[in-house]
């Protein structure tokens, strides 16, 4: 009998630990998320689309976080949606950039949404390999902001 071969490995591997996270954010419920832990339930989503169809995961850039929060507080304090200027707070070293804004009840509804429009749901499953996400709750609803960089 043959061992597995390193790319179903690893495609085991990193399903076992999206299972994990997925755990631990159902675990802390997502009514119950607080702040920092909604930015980490849409990296989860995202991620867990581009494994179910064997794309390389997402890396987390604390960077990209960062500006994709900051634009969440704006779009939320606002109250509209709009994309930021991509070059805004992301230092050289990349080749492209992609930015998805989007806003409803909690993180899975926006997150279906995205995938639900032809030109997010690119951007998920895009050529990039890191990203950083950004959520806000404000007014009942949730407004969430997701920069990726390859």
């Amino acid at each position: 009998m043959s061992s597995p071969s390193p790319t179903a490995t690893t495609a085991r591997g990193i399903r076992i630990i999206l299972g994990l996270l997925a755990a631990l954010l159902l675990s802390a419920g997502t009514a119950a998320c607080n702040k920092e832990q909604r930015p980490l339930e849409a990296f989860f989503y995202a991620n867990q689309e581009r494994t179910e169809r064997n794309l390389g995961v997402l890396r987390w850039d604390d960077e990209l976080a960062t500006k994709a929060q900051q634009w969440a507080n704006r779009l939320a304090q606002s109250g509209t949606l709009a994309h930021s200027t991509l070059t805004d707070g992301v230092t050289g070293g990349w080749n492209r950039l992609g930015e998805n804004v989007g806003s409803g009840g909690d993180v899975h509804n926006v997150h279906d949404g995205f995938m639900n429009s032809p030109d997010h749901r690119a951007a998920i499953l895009g050529n990039f390999d890191r990203a950083g996400m950004g959520v806000v709750e404000r007014g009942g609803k949730v407004w969430v902001v997701q920069v990726f960089e390859g």
